[in-house]
């Protein structure tokens, strides 16, 4: 509510007052975090059904990934494995389209499994859609003039580009960006493809993704990362969200538990569904003939 209120007293002072919206225009510019806090907005129907749109207040842990997104693009590579539902591909579409409105010449990719998941009208679920949103919320003085068809944004005042495809064996290959998104990196089956394909296009690929197994590109750079530049990996457990956090407890082999996290277990369809989806286990999640921990069990009752 108090933000709510502070962001009525900024769009009523800069309304017809063109030093203000210039004052808050510079302020923006140089923190991506005051940009969101002022004047960012978020789709959340699942959270909020009766009110989806909700203003973007970035969380503490949200602010530190943010910075370091935006500190990555053009200078290196970053993987962020996560939970479900951490925020983490709005986070993302924030950098990129900051950068977009207030810096001239950023040239960014979006990628995804299938062109749909990029770019497809009138779905919250694909990537541009988020960019679509967050620009319709801006107040007019800051909206910049945009050139927008499928697959593609265009920042007509400063020459700055977002563009999408399907992570086909050629996704960006003989391009040049700032910056790339591989969304859900995990689910592309021709993951190391990709790598190569992009290993020359940009210096910045942001890999995000929950886990799908103990195999396949997104785990290999989670390994490599992990062993060589643990700076350049970024983990959102949802231990770390304040509201699926509260009434943390740890059971007696010290796995974090809450009463979100209990009642998402239940709701889950399978072991394999939690590791993946919660819990960020790589070797849980993916199907085997027995679970090990349902081998163990059975040992100990039966044998």
């Amino acid at each position: 509510i108090q933000n709510l209120i502070y962001r009525k007293a900024v769009l009523t002072a800069c309304l017809d007052d063109k030093a203000a919206q210039a004052e808050f225009y510079s302020r923006c510019k140089k923190d991506v975090i005051f940009w969101l806090d002022t004047f960012g907005w978020t789709f959340a129907p699942k959270l909020y059904p009766t009110c989806p749109d909700r203003p973007f207040i970035t969380w503490q842990f949200q602010e530190d990934v943010i910075r370091r997104i935006d500190a990555a693009i053009g200078k290196n590579d970053l993987l962020i494995e996560k939970s479900r539902d951490m925020g983490a591909t709005w986070m993302v579409m924030a950098v990129f389209l900051h950068r977009c409105i207030f810096f001239p010449s950023q040239l960014f990719l979006l990628g995804s499994r299938k062109e749909e998941l990029v770019d497809q009208s009138g779905d919250p679920g694909c990537l541009m859609w988020k960019l679509d949103y967050m620009l319709g919320k801006l107040p007019p003085w800051m909206r910049p003039p945009i050139n927008r068809t499928r697959l593609h944004m265009e920042f007509l005042n400063n020459g700055s580009v977002i563009d999408g495809e399907s992570t086909n064996d050629d996704f960006g290959r003989g391009d040049r960006r700032q910056g790339i998104a591989l969304d859900e990196f995990a689910s592309v089956e021709n993951g190391d493809h990709i790598l190569s394909a992009t290993r020359d296009t940009s210096d910045c690929r942001i890999m995000l993704s929950t886990p799908k197994g103990a195999a396949g590109a997104f785990h290999k750079q989670r390994v490599k990362i992990a062993n060589t530049s643990p700076d350049r990996l970024i983990r959102l457990h949802w231990t770390l969200h304040p509201e699926k956090a509260r009434g943390l407890y740890h059971t007696e082999d010290g796995k974090p538990h809450s009463p979100w996290y209990d009642e998402q277990c239940l709701r889950a369809a399978s072991p394999v569904e939690i590791a993946q989806e919660l819990d960020i286990d790589y070797a849980a999640s993916s199907w085997k003939v027995m679970d090990a921990k349902e081998i163990e069990r059975i040992v100990k009752t039966h044998c």
